[in-house]
């Protein structure tokens, strides 16, 4: 059961946007030590959101930073990137032009400096949809520190008006815009995507991204390119067609040479798919293509595994833990896992139910990132909570102490909790040999176990779990 270790407190008046803690948190949070640390995209002093800090047993929230005050940035989408004793982040509105900044920040809340601000944009005559500038507008994306750079993304403006990559000094010198997505035609494709919400990832000297939409099918694409700014090249163009999904929101998991992410739509049932690409852009697979809605209503369609998921994934003893934004079994999401060869697919939680009336639930809604340390998952959910501002949640997971074997007539059963993340089922048949081999067909998903069943065997077969 997940709890919630704080939920964001109701606007005040006069002006009913502000309050003391801020609201809707969506970005990436951050673990150091036994404090989770955060942001929240609305609400705080000045109407802009907040950076905040919790303690894992939900004791002594804090607010280290109010965004919002003269020419310091507002609205932070990205959550945070950890550099020696200080966070950077980026904010998508405000900053000296209002179309967002970077910031910096020690950890103790003390030190905020926005060191740079995007430029003002105008409307292309050629494009009255799009806006140009030289630089990008609206950063949702936490920046990439590496030897005093930042390396980061704008969602809009650049030389087309969809978007740009840049890098940054980390004392705000030496701006250069390493490459302009290409522009958007009236269908909404280009030749490389456009719109890169999610933090890249650096791997060696090449940085890896998704870009929302765009590419040649019009549904983003994953990108490359050095930190020099050369070799930009699409791994993948996502499509429409079954499996495949589209218009990726989230950051990539790099992972054993290969990357891992979501798409918040598309595939076959138009909610979204977990992937896996190899660096070089060969072996794309869908992991899991997320279910039909058990219902069409406008507001919390349901369905069994969730979707819509916007998160960035995370690793766990060769299992990806995700959360979806959308759908479950009460229509406010899911937390979810997975092995990286695809199989075992799970709903570790279901969100529990939420009041539509009051915008309020036990422990937040519609998450949109997570986190692990050990067996305890931490995340934002930017709405639902005591309040309906949304809460940081956490949720402990169960390690199995036995595996469960049951005999019937001629058949045998083994099971053990869908919510040990990470656990394999592996069989023999030569104990002094060993040669343990992973089960991978069979496995079914009943009540909150997985159970494999095979029939009685001559030599006998021995099981066990594995992570």
């Amino acid at each position: 059961m997940a709890i919630a270790l704080h939920s964001f407190t109701e606007n005040q008046p006069p002006s009913f946007t502000t309050n003391e803690d801020g609201s809707s948190p969506v970005g990436v949070l951050m673990l150091i030590g036994s404090n989770v640390y955060g942001t929240a995209n609305l609400a705080g002093h000045f109407g802009k959101g907040t950076l905040f800090r919790v303690a894992t047993n939900g004791a002594g929230f804090t607010v280290l930073h109010h965004f919002g005050s003269i020419g310091d940035g507002g609205r932070p989408d990205s959550g945070l990137t950890l550099s020696g004793n200080k966070f950077y982040g980026t904010t998508s509105e405000g900053a000296a032009n209002n179309t967002g900044g970077i910031y910096s920040i020690n950890t103790d809340g003390t030190g905020y400096v926005n060191f740079y601000s995007f430029t003002a944009a105008s409307m292309d005559p050629n494009n009255h949809f799009a806006f140009t500038n030289k630089d990008g507008t609206y950063p949702f994306a936490g920046p990439v520190i590496l030897g005093g750079m930042a390396y980061g993304t704008a969602v809009s403006g650049g030389k087309f008006g969809a978007g740009t990559v840049f890098a940054v000094r980390t004392n705000g010198t030496g701006f250069t815009n390493l490459h302009n997505f290409a522009s958007i035609s009236t269908s909404t494709t280009n030749s490389e995507g456009a719109s890169p919400y999610g933090t890249m990832i650096l791997s060696g000297s090449t940085l890896y991204g998704l870009a929302y939409h765009g590419g040649s099918n019009g549904f983003g694409t994953i990108y490359s390119i050095s930190t020099n700014g050369a070799g930009f090249t699409n791994l993948h163009h996502f499509a429409s067609t079954p499996s495949d999904g589209g218009y990726p929101y989230g950051a990539l998991l790099l992972a054993d040479n290969a990357l891992y992410g979501t798409t918040s739509s598309a595939g076959s049932f138009a909610h979204g798919t977990v992937f896996k690409i190899n660096l070089d852009g060969s072996g794309f697979a869908t992991l899991h293509d997320f279910s039909r809605e058990f219902n069409s209503q406008i507001y919390n369609p349901t369905n069994a595994d969730g979707g819509d998921a916007i998160c960035t994934l995370i690793l766990s003893h060769g299992a990806l833990v995700g959360v979806a934004r959308s759908g479950g079994l009460f229509g406010d999401g899911t937390v979810f896992s997975i092995n990286t060869n695809g199989n075992n697919f799970a709903v570790i939680h279901q969100v529990s139910p939420f009041d539509l009336a009051a915008n309020t639930n036990a422990e937040g809604a519609y998450p949109t990132s997570v986190i692990l340390s050990g067996n305890a998952l931490y995340g934002a959910a930017p709405y639902g909570g005591a309040a309906g501002r949304g809460a940081i949640f956490a949720l402990t997971l169960p390690s199995p102490t036995v595996l469960d074997i049951a005999l019937a007539a001629t058949n045998v059963a083994v099971s053990w909790p869908i919510a040990a993340v990470g656990y394999q089922l592996e069989s023999t048949t030569n104990l002094p040999v060993g040669n343990w081999s992973e089960i991978t067909d069979g496995l079914a998903v009943v009540d909150t176990n997985f159970v494999f069943s095979s029939s009685v065997t001559n030599p006998p077969v021995l099981f066990r779990l594995r992570r």
